[in-house]
């Protein structure tokens, strides 16, 4: 299977969450994340709704290639929850974020529910 990347997640977030309109709910792991090398290129201008959100089916997430790059296999019920971020993004910044991750070719991006921690 493809890994998965950039999940944007369905609108189930708490209200006090909702993304600005016109943007888009985005879950990121790896190196997306706050103080890991892709988030000040890709997302520092895009609001955080949650620094600790999970994926609530588990997937298998696996380090590997040249780079040492993490990624997740389209295996949904395997390996376990994903700890990452929650981002409300633009069209722009979208369309970036799958130019990096070669959405399409490398990754393929799709909907998945995840567990934002309380208090966030």
């Amino acid at each position: 299977p493809p890994p998965v990347c950039c999940l944007p997640m369905p609108p189930h977030a708490p209200s006090s969450s909702s993304p600005p309109s016109s943007r888009t709910l985005v879950w990121v792991y790896g190196t997306l994340k706050r103080t890991l090398p892709n988030h000040a290129s890709y997302l520092s201008t895009s609001p955080l709704l949650s620094s600790r959100a999970t994926t609530s089916t588990p997937f298998p997430l696996v380090v590997g290639g040249p780079y040492f790059s993490p990624y997740l296999l389209d295996l949904p019920g395997q390996g376990a929850r994903v700890a990452g971020e929650v981002y409300a993004v633009d069209d722009g910044v979208l369309r970036r974020l799958d130019e990096l991750e070669n959405v399409g070719v490398n990754y393929v991006r799709r909907k998945v529910r995840v567990r934002v921690v309380e208090g966030e």
